[in-house]
């Protein structure tokens, strides 16, 4: 074993040293790839044994059963997707069995095929409609009391941006970048595809106000326990223990107001982050910036001007909208008239 001195090399354990080695082969390379894996096998030593890659050590990792690492996945089940659950399922196991091949473990490592993967199904997860949003952003402040303001201002995040939880709680200050009245935000969503959206100035200097922490690099300092419970609460509190909203709805939510905004399902699919438009076809069944974050968009919006325009006017921008608000519309009048 390597002498637990930080000073002598770069690893603090040979267990380490040889996950570090199976990163670059993995990864094939690519630095954001081995970042990514580099944080997820983390996000699983830190589970499971408390530790980290460069304090692991050989005989903890042999520590491991079907039991543990069935809990470290189900511990998982409503912060990340489904397909992402089984992308950290399928990264440990390589790494375990990169590990064994290598004789740094010994374990018998079988169980890993009793682990079945997760039916990739993002429509089990139901799309949140901005008014039940804005229940849940009130219950917050009126009955969150732990990290109230950055519970709200994740879920506006979630939406403003597209993103899911495991990249909402790894969100830094760094990543935005002030521009006049708006500012960028740049990023990398799953598969390493990087992103850039654009949200308003003035919300930008109220999150500010309300949660930044000198010295701190992320925005939120939540977990992923912290916001499935407070999705549990918040259900049940509003007495929506009959829909799966869960966190991902507010990804959900904020690709189907993208597409209700530009009718253009590849500013959906951007929204989303998603490789395949597959992907956002499924979201909606329930690098050109645009500003299409819901609370952006509501700063400087005069909610009555539909009341202050002319009839021509009303009749003009009304022939603009997307067929899918046009029905809406029509069905209400008909119900109406």
């Amino acid at each position: 074993m390597v002498a637990l001195q930080s000073n002598v090399s770069q690893f603090q354990t040979k267990a380490g040293k040889a996950i570090e080695d199976f990163l670059v082969e993995y990864s094939k390379g690519s630095e954001d790839t081995t970042a990514s894996y580099r944080g997820d096998i983390n996000k699983f030593l830190e589970a499971i044994f408390n530790k980290k890659i460069n304090t692991i050590l050989d005989e903890e990792l042999e520590l491991l059963d079907y039991d543990s690492f069935k809990a470290f996945l189900d511990s998982l089940y409503g912060t990340l997707a489904n397909g992402t659950i089984n992308r950290n399922s399928s990264c440990i196991r390589s790494l375990y069995k990169h590990l064994k091949a290598r004789k740094i473990i010994n374990i018998d490592i079988s169980f890993f095929e009793l682990i079945k993967s997760l039916p990739n199904k993002m429509e089990s997860y139901d799309v949140m409609p901005m008014e039940v949003v804005e229940q849940y952003l009130s219950a917050i402040e009126k009955f969150e009391k732990h990290k109230q303001s950055e519970k709200k201002w994740a879920v506006m995040m979630a939406i403003e941006l597209g993103l899911r939880a495991s990249e909402i709680i790894d969100l830094k200050w760094s990543q935005f970048k002030p521009d006049g009245n708006i500012v960028y935000v740049n990023g990398y969503g799953k598969g390493n595809v990087e992103y850039i959206e654009v949200i308003d100035r003035e919300l930008y200097n109220e999150m500010i106000s309300e949660i930044r922490i000198e010295n701190q690099k992320n925005l939120f300092t939540l977990s992923k326990k912290n916001i499935t419970d407070m999705m549990t609460r918040l259900r049940k509190l509003l007495k929506h223990e009959d829909r799966n909203y869960v966190f991902h709805s507010f990804k959900k939510t904020s690709v189907n107001n993208t597409f209700r905004l530009t009718g253009n399902i590849r500013d959906a699919q951007a929204k989303g982050k998603h490789s395949k438009i597959e992907t956002t076809q499924i979201y909606l069944q329930e690098i050109e910036t645009k500003m299409t974050g819901y609370f952006s968009l509501e700063k400087n919006l005069n909610h009555d001007l539909y009341k202050e325009v002319n009839y021509k006017t009303l009749i003009e921008t009304l022939k603009t909208m997307p067929k899918e608000l046009l029905f809406i519309l029509n069905l209400k009048l008909k119900d109406n008239i």
